[in-house]
C-alpha cells in the first residue's frame, strides 16, 4: 500500500490494473486535491469588481463577461455554472424571482445590473415592452 500524493493521508494500492498508482481516485482533478482546494470569494465580491456605475443614467454597467445579446453573465459555482448578472444581482440585493416571472430592464440596457432598472414581469409584457421600445 502507498500514500496518496495529495497529501490527505489515504492509502491506495501500488498498482491498479497493472499501473502505478499515485492518487486516491478524484485526488489529482487539474493538479490540485478536491479537499484542500481553495475556496471561491462571494459572489457579490466578485460582481463589485465587475460593475462600473454610470453617473447620467444610472445604469452599473457589466464590465465582465457577456453573451452574445449584451447580457452579462458570471460564474456562481451552482448547479449550472454561470448565470446572467443581472439576475444574480437582482437575486443578492432585492430578492428571489417570483415564479412565473422574468427581469425586464426598464432602462432598456442588457448590460446594466442595477437592481432598480429591473423589474419583474411576465415573459409576454417583457415583448411588448421591448417591441414597444424598438419601434
Amino acid at each position: 500500500m502507498a500514500i496518496c500524493g495529495c497529501g490527505c493521508g489515504g492509502t491506495i494500492p501500488d498498482y491498479y490494473r497493472g499501473r502505478a498508482r499515485q492518487f486516491m481516485h478524484g485526488h489529482n482533478t487539474r493538479g490540485r486535491n478536491l479537499r484542500t482546494a481553495r475556496q471561491r470569494r462571494p459572489l457579490l465580491e466578485r460582481m463589485l469588481e465587475k460593475i462600473e456605475p454610470e453617473p447620467m443614467s444610472g445604469c452599473w454597467i457589466w464590465t465582465g463577461a457577456r453573451q452574445v445579446r449584451g447580457y452579462g453573465v458570471v460564474g456562481s459555482g451552482g448547479k449550472y455554472g454561470v448565470v446572467r448578472a443581472h439576475v444574480a444581482a437582482y437575486r443578492l440585493l432585492r430578492g428571489a424571482i417570483p415564479s412565473g416571472l422574468v427581469l425586464d430592464h426598464t432602462c432598456r440596457l442588457t448590460a446594466c445590473v442595477n437592481p432598480d432598472h429591473l423589474e419583474a414581469v411576465t415573459q409576454g409584457e417583457n415583448i411588448r415592452r421591448a417591441r414597444a421600445f424598438k419601434s
